[in-house]
């Protein structure tokens, strides 16, 4: 369980406006996952994550001076792949870890005071798509194998927009965690 902070990249390229913008939204996030420990520190961590994030007051992508003030909120579901390295010293065990995240949006829904995210990108010919690879590393320490403080990064590599609208989103987690 922990903390998560969502940037989206937007990129927009059309033949009247070209611009960038950040969308910064937080969340929190659920997660289980099992190591599979082989030899010199090494392992292989799957899981799966509940992510939430939203926002009330971020900046949409505009045209122009056309920006407005959005309510923000999205739910995914990813499954981490991890492949970590520790070692164990005395009783905290610190570790790095590093792989791909599928990330699936399973819902979005995001409102503004001038038009709705959805028809924003349909009347620009574009899309808001729902799948996300990600590639990520972090880093983690065990305390006496039963507490678990956990920081990690990921990139989404995939453009969900489309050629006119580029987006990619980010994610920051920080977590803890109690070990079975």
């Amino acid at each position: 369980v922990g903390f998560a902070k969502s940037d989206l990249k937007e990129k927009a390229d059309l033949a009247s406006v070209k611009q960038e913008n950040t969308s910064n939204a937080n969340g929190l996030y659920v997660d289980a996952d099992y190591t599979f420990k082989f030899k010199y520190g090494l392992g292989f961590t799957p899981g799966i994550e509940w992510v939430f994030i939203g926002d009330k007051s971020i900046q949409e992508l505009g045209l122009g001076d056309s920006k407005s003030e959005s309510k923000f909120k999205e739910h995914y579901v990813n499954i981490p792949l991890k492949l970590d390295w520790g070692i164990d010293i005395k009783v905290v065990r610190v570790f790095v870890f590093a792989g791909p995240t599928l990330s699936f949006n399973v819902s979005s829904k995001t409102s503004s005071t001038t038009v709705d995210t959805k028809d924003f990108f349909e009347k620009l010919g574009g899309k808001y798509g729902n799948f996300d690879l990600m590639l990520g590393g972090g880093v983690g320490v065990d305390v006496l194998n039963k507490i678990r403080v956990k920081f990690a990064y990921d990139w989404g590599l995939v453009n969900r927009g489309n050629d006119d609208i580029k987006l990619h989103r980010q994610q920051l987690k920080l977590g803890v965690a109690y070990l079975f």
